[in-house]
């Protein structure tokens, strides 16, 4: 479970990088408001999934446990980043 955690935790990073590197050239299109959705679901879903894993890996007690503390505060930091985004995305989107 541990190398689970890390591996969904790197391919999180993965897809933050390339969302930050290619979301210049979509926001002067019409399908700004869709890509950054659908990236904060996966980026949601990714970090909630390694979260969780980080969890059960460290419960676990077996070692090495540094993938699952990697998985764990690479999993909660993305999961309350991109809860803000989507809170403050449904503020913007009220004013």
């Amino acid at each position: 479970m541990a190398w689970t955690a890390l591996l969904v935790a790197a391919v999180l990073t993965v897809w933050q990088a390339i969302y930050s590197l290619t979301v210049v050239g979509v926001e002067a299109s019409r399908d700004d408001d869709m890509y950054t959705s659908v990236s904060l679901f996966v980026t949601l879903v990714l970090g909630l999934a390694a979260l969780v894993l980080g969890i059960v890996s460290i419960a676990q007690r077996r070692a090495p446990r540094w993938p699952g503390l990697v998985g764990l505060s690479v999993g909660t930091y993305a999961f309350i980043i991109a809860v803000f985004s989507w809170v403050g995305g449904l503020m913007n989107a009220g004013a």
